[in-house]
């Protein structure tokens, strides 16, 4: 017997024709043909650039009912991170986030809801028939309530200590949100926003010829996991653009956040001092521009200009010629917050977006002072000192890489 195969392509919808029983075909990129009078002629380029395909062929016994694991593990694979800290006292088991009774239940998601506390788990039925299960988590549970899927209160759910219940039909999906009792304590971080002479108007309406960012859409409050930044978006001035100027570091923290933006991209360069005012060390970081784009996928060049047919009055009709393709990049600088217009010169800029970005600096041993960069292109909006008992750190590139 020919053991049955299972197929999965990573986020590619891929077509063939199995011209016999014992074949498995698969296309992995096609291009139709196009005629040149009859329109859709730009088509015939619409695949010019750089693919990346992962397709993984896995061969088993029986049905689909072991195997929709495999498939979601190679199209999300596992990623891993680096924790700095202690953890040698603590087992394997404890530093699990949850466990379920029943391998029948599968996870679809783990995440922060989007408007309230707690952790979000969405499950799914994965053999086709109804089940039984619990969901068991490391510490005790403060509550639990069952929500749809744009996370609105469906009911609450009874738990016992550390664990709920759940009971399934064939092929269904539920979502849950559960608070932990020692979720506050837990996620308590000792921090301090700095006072920041600030010497530029960067927030505001768009009568200012300087302003760039709406201060309608700009956050007063900025969270950042347990960090805050406080942005002066009320104040006449509200950024410190950059000329080398010295902030003094508040006791008792390990790490100076920096909510962060340049005009065009460059290179901030920032001098630690110690108390007698040398230089112990410097560090550079890359800034990202504030009003560009973060990444772009392959784009075509045209010979001429696109540009709608006159003649014919219809967008499809494209005699034009694709001569290149300008490759496509991301750029890895972590984004904080972002506007979905900005202003130029005291004029609106639809879909024009405005970026903000994060540094965060680790404050070396005795290390009073900051030099911040001399550079009059970058901008900071906020700064924020806070003492990171624990770091992490991914081992991987999370985006796409372009330039790799």
């Amino acid at each position: 017997k020919i053991p049955r195969l299972v197929c999965s392509p990573q986020s590619w919808y891929f077509w063939s024709w199995n011209p016999h029983d014992d074949t498995l075909r698969m296309t992995l990129l096609y291009t139709p043909a196009t005629r040149f009078f009859r329109g859709f002629h730009d088509q015939k380029y619409q695949d010019w650039g750089e693919h990346t395909i992962r397709y993984a062929i896995f061969g088993h016994q029986g049905d689909f009912k072991k195997t929709d694991h495999l498939a979601k593990r190679f199209n999300q694979r596992i990623r891993s991170f680096y924790i700095r800290n202690d953890l040698s006292s603590v087992s394997k088991e404890d530093i699990s986030l949850f466990r379920v009774s029943n391998e029948q239940l599968g996870i679809l998601a783990v995440k922060k809801p989007e408007d309230q506390d707690g952790i979000l788990i969405r499950v799914y039925e994965r053999y086709g028939k109804s089940l039984d299960a619990d969901v068991i988590f490391n510490s005790e549970i403060q509550s639990v309530k069952e929500v749809n899927g744009l996370e609105e209160f469906q009911s609450d759910i009874k738990f016992s200590d550390n664990k709920f219940s759940i009971k399934m039909e064939a092929n269904e999906i539920r979502s849950y949100i559960v608070e932990m009792k020692d979720s506050k304590k837990a996620y308590h971080l000792k921090q301090e926003p700095l006072k920041l002479d600030y010497n530029h108007r960067l927030i505001g309406d768009k009568d200012k010829k300087e302003v760039i960012f709406p201060a309608k859409l700009t956050p007063a409050r900025l969270d950042s996991g347990l960090k805050t930044y406080i942005l002066a978006v009320d104040k006449e001035l509200n950024a410190l653009q950059c000329k080398g100027q010295k902030i003094s570091i508040p006791e008792g923290y390990n790490t100076l956040s920096f909510l962060i933006a340049s005009k065009e991209d460059c290179v901030a360069s920032f001098k630690w001092l110690n108390d007698k005012k040398i230089q112990i060390k410097e560090e550079k970081h890359h800034v990202s521009a504030m009003s560009e784009f973060i990444g772009q996928w392959d784009t075509r060049i045209w010979k001429r200009k696109p540009k709608r047919h006159l003649k014919y009055k219809r967008d499809y009709i494209w005699l034009n010629k694709c001569t290149g393709v300008k490759p496509g990049y991301i750029k890895r600088d972590r984004l904080e917050w972002f506007a979905t217009h900005t202003y130029k010169m005291g004029k609106v800029q639809p879909y024009h977006y405005g970026y903000v970005f994060t540094i965060d600096l680790e404050i070396p041993k005795d290390a009073k002072s900051l030099i911040l960069p001399e550079d009059s292109r970058i901008y900071i909006m906020a700064i924020t000192a806070s003492l990171q008992e624990i770091k992490i750190e991914n081992n991987q590139i999370l985006r796409d890489k372009y330039d790799f």
